[in-house]
């Protein structure tokens, strides 16, 4: 070869070597990226582990839970949110305890509680007055009265009536429950329990859960007749709870799409420890909560590890979320107080569950819901999984998670979550019991796949060109039109 061929061509070569990392950097890069199983296995056997005694929030377990996400955040180079100064927003909560004084009396018959009824939220109160419809014209010192048919619509109602209801005049709300699994509810609301603490005392109208198994107080209200109550409760015990959201950001690498943002969510917490919990036993009483929600977490810090490495077209929010056992809290208050606007906030992949009995596909709550359907399959696909929509036995779980707050917003939000056909006794093994541990008989390589399907499906979903929808027709499809006007 001549001296001045060999001279273009070592040229050549040397600008090949250098050009090249740079186009690799910018080709479509949904190229898969793995992380290692003994990574995840070490994920996930700390998170479930007896030391964390089982997350419960607002303990030390929680505390020590979100500083691990938080410091995997940091090691992957992502950054705090611009109006947070570390990867930390605290989330205001309290415990409320039961009141001592308890007397509720409807048409005419005293109630017990617990076993008839359930104060959800109280104040030092003596109330008489006329049960109403909260649709009534005149609710000027009334007892608004719903009907409540499940535990969705028991929290939606909860959540969203209470401070209207006294604008209007009502000094106390009680919502008649005709749904089964009253036990549980006793068990949960019943006791002592984590809530968002309200900034305005109006929201602490009283409210109260009634026993009506078979309509009939419901029918007598609908009836002519006599229609009061009286309601007299203590001051409850209330103290305040530390505990926080853990938030990440990555900047897209598009110089338009990167305005636009998908967040990744899983919640961090469990339901702790403690002999007097159902399904504890004298030898294990810690809930170690690998399935719900380690395997979500672990998930989570794959897709931090993995779009780190080659950030996507549109920028990510990685959010490890508090409180969701106790009613979707973390991610209640950060959509009333979000580190990315909403509106610049076009998906939402959630990660959570119960458990899994099929490690060949992975069920996607609202799967068939969005525009975003494709990218979810071909990120399961690549790893020999099926996205799985689920039946309509568990449709009703897509409200059971933290993506129920960003969908009620006009957010598309799916769940995805462990390979699960129908909710069983094989299930119900581990949800909430202390066989839900990283133990001998967890699947560990179900997990690796699991957890990269999910972080293939994250960036698919962040490099589509078009900004994924809810599809034709949704009921969220109107709030999103609201939301992104």
């Amino acid at each position: 070869m001549h001296a001045s061929s060999r001279a273009r061509y070592a040229l050549s070569l040397l600008f090949c070597l250098l050009i090249l990392p740079v186009l690799l950097g910018f080709q479509d890069s949904s190229a898969t990226l793995t992380v290692s199983k003994a990574e995840l296995e070490k994920h996930l056997r700390f998170l479930a582990s007896d030391e964390l005694k089982g997350r419960k929030t607002g303990t030390d377990g929680d505390h020590v839970a979100a500083r691990y996400i938080a410091e995997h955040f940091r090691a992957h180079g992502l950054s705090p949110a611009a109006r947070f100064n570390d990867f930390f927003q605290p989330v205001p909560l309290e415990r409320v305890q039961p009141p001592a004084r308890q007397e509720v009396k409807i048409l005419g018959t005293r109630l017990r509680p617990d076993e008839d009824f359930i104060v959800m939220r109280a104040q030092s109160c003596q109330i008489k007055g006329e049960m109403k419809d909260p649709e009534a014209t005149n609710l000027l010192g009334a007892i608004a009265t719903i009907g409540v048919d499940s535990p969705d619509t028991l929290f939606e109602s909860f959540s969203g009536i209470s401070e209207t209801l006294a604008k209007r005049g009502a000094k106390a709300i009680i919502a008649l429950y005709s749904s089964g699994g009253w036990d549980g509810l006793k068990g949960f609301l019943g006791k002592s329990r984590i809530s968002l603490k309200e900034e305005d005392a109006v929201n602490r109208l009283p409210f109260l859960l009634v026993r009506d198994s078979n309509g009939a107080l419901l029918s007598k209200l609908r009836a002519p007749g006599d229609h009061s109550a009286s309601i007299t409760l203590s001051e409850p015990r209330v103290e305040s709870v530390a505990s926080a959201n853990v938030i990440g950001v990555l900047r897209g690498r598009d110089p338009v799409l990167k305005d636009e943002w998908l967040a990744l969510t899983a919640h961090f917490d469990h339901i702790g420890a403690g002999r007097d919990l159902p399904g504890a036993t004298p030898e294990d009483s810690i809930f170690n909560g690998a399935r719900d929600n380690g395997m979500g977490v672990t998930a989570l810090l794959a897709a931090a590890t993995t779009l780190s490495a080659n950030p996507p077209a549109r920028s990510v929010v990685f959010i490890g979320f508090t409180g969701e056992e106790a009613g979707l809290l973390g991610s209640s208050y950060y959509v009333q107080h979000p580190a990315v606007p909403l509106r610049n906030t076009v998906f939402v992949l959630n990660n959570d569950g119960a458990g899994y009995t099929d490690t060949s596909i992975v069920t996607v709550l609202g799967l068939d819901r969005t525009t975003a359907k494709p990218e979810i399959e071909s990120g399961c696909r690549q790893f020999g999984l099926e996205a799985f929509a689920g039946g309509p036995d568990l449709q009703m779980f897509f409200n059971a998670s933290d993506n129920r707050n960003f969908a009620e917003k006009g957010i598309p939000a799916p769940t995805f979550c462990p390979g699960v056909r129908t909710f069983g006794e094989e299930i119900l093994k581990y949800y909430h019991r202390p066989a839900d541990e990283a133990d001998e008989g967890f699947d560990f390589a179900y997990l690796q796949r699991f957890c990269e399907a999910y972080a293939l499906a994250a960036r698919l979903i962040a490099n589509r060109t078009e900004r994924p929808a809810w599809t034709p027709g949704d009921k969220f499809e109107k709030a999103a039109v609201e939301l992104y006007k």
